[in-house]
């Protein structure tokens, strides 16, 4: 609730938000978690290997204006 009223909040509570959000629109998605990086981003089901890394899933990082599917090249665990 503190992001909705603040308009902000850290990358696990904002890709939970819209995980949350897009699930209620009947959407597949998962929260992706890099606990190397503490780092977290929403995913979104796509067809089989298309996604992050030859996963169902595209990435959605929330912590900036990124394109679906970009994942920061900071990101190497996983």
């Amino acid at each position: 609730m503190e992001t909705v009223a603040h308009g902000k909040g850290v990358c696990s509570d904002t890709a939970l938000l819209l995980a949350g959000l897009l699930a209620k629109r009947d959407y597949d998605v998962a929260y992706i978690a890099f606990p190397t990086e503490k780092h977290g981003v929403a995913g979104i089901r796509v067809k089989d290997g298309q996604g992050f890394r030859g996963s169902d899933y595209l990435t959605i990082d929330t912590t900036d204006k990124y394109e679906i599917g970009y994942c920061p090249p900071s990101i190497t665990s996983l």
